[in-house]
């Protein structure tokens, strides 16, 4: 039996409701059991996952042994765990490629190459299997070899649509981005009046304008793991939000909101009971796609740092306007960044 089997030809909003009576339905055996939470894992569509924004990740380019981070074009599937359709910048303008979402190099090893920072799915992309690992997609069996396995597919539409061009991607080649079709089809995933950290300069941008956080105080933080359990007792134990807001006020300057995602370590040390708890200063950098924000100077990554910290794939900041009564306004800018998904639901417990 293949997961897909309860995902909709159609992209709409998936529920408990129209997944897990068919789920339940059939006895799952073990390895569709372990299928089944895999696949979730990997690329988030089922249960529950909203379609509507940008699916963004951290990925690990074997070739060149280095991060980035880049928007999903597309999710197809050849056996053993996805492959993602990623863009990978250069020097040359950048290039399009399908990445390991498994990492095949120790069959034991659980570890994975791509990380999620958003898990919502875009709107337009479309979903195709042949319902069978042994069948090929329609259009596409004259133009692969046998030992090419394509049996699902879902992304932009467009890109299926040139099947000249995604046998080439089956067959491990990368695409130049100047002057294919993906050339101004890069999808956007900045929001509006926010600033993005991903950069160097970047860097110094946020620490300039906060004056690295001196004469602040941490006022609120928030975390948004994506698991739940509602009312019925459903569980979705899978943290595909793992999203961080914190609020700092500023004597010398304006109050500060900052949103992690993607996050990877979080550690508060609030200060005691004889202390107070001004900042001197703040700590920020960018390494391997990934951010190291913390409270006080240090020269380097340091996940044993003993004062507050966070590790995420993703920072985006803004200043926010604040009351007469001296807090956030919320109408003016949420007070945690962007509304998320009410959290989908997998597993029930007895």
């Amino acid at each position: 039996m293949l997961l897909s089997r309860f995902i909709p030809t159609q992209p709409q909003l998936i529920t408990p409701s129209t997944i897990l009576p068919p789920l339940f339905a059939h006895r799952l055996t073990a390895g569709e059991i372990t299928l089944l939470y895999n696949s979730v894992h990997a690329c988030g569509r089922l249960f529950g996952c909203y379609f509507g924004g940008v699916l963004r990740v951290r990925a690990y380019d074997d070739s060149t042994s280095t991060y980035f981070s880049s928007e999903v074009y597309a999710i197809i599937n050849r056996g053993w765990y996805e492959r993602h359709l990623l863009f990978v910048p250069s020097s040359n303008g950048g290039y399009i490629r399908l990445f390991d979402y498994h990492d095949k190099s120790d069959p034991k090893s659980y570890e994975v190459l791509i990380n999620k920072i958003d898990s919502e799915v875009p709107s337009e992309w479309l979903f195709q299997t042949t319902d069978s690992l042994d069948e090929t997609l329609p259009g596409f069996t004259e133009l692969l070899s046998d030992d090419i396995r394509f049996f699902e597919f879902y992304g932009y539409p467009w890109i299926i649509e040139d099947k000249q061009l995604l046998v080439r991607l089956l067959n491990d080649e990368a695409i130049l981005l100047k002057g294919s079709v993906f050339d101004n089809r890069t999808p956007g995933y900045r929001l509006e009046g926010w600033n993005y950290v991903e950069t160097p300069e970047e860097v110094d941008d946020l620490l300039c304008q906060t004056s690295s956080f001196h004469d602040s105080v941490l006022r609120e933080m928030k975390y948004i793991s994506g698991s739940s359990v509602n009312s019925e007792k459903w569980m979705y134990p899978f943290d595909d939000v793992r999203q961080v807001t914190m609020l700092f006020d500023s004597q010398i300057g304006e109050t500060v909101e900052l949103v992690f995602e993607g996050t990877t370590a979080l550690y508060l040390r609030p200060v005691g009971d004889s202390y107070t708890s001004e900042i001197s200063c703040a700590s920020l950098y960018l390494e391997d796609a990934t951010v190291f924000f913390c409270i006080g100077e240090v020269l380097a990554f340091d996940e044993d740092y003993e004062d507050t910290f966070i590790m995420a794939y993703s920072l985006r900041w803004r200043f926010v306007p604040i009351t007469d009564d001296g807090t956030a306004d919320a109408d003016e800018a949420p007070k945690y960044g962007r509304l998320l998904r009410s959290p989908p639901i997998l597993s029930q417990v007895d």
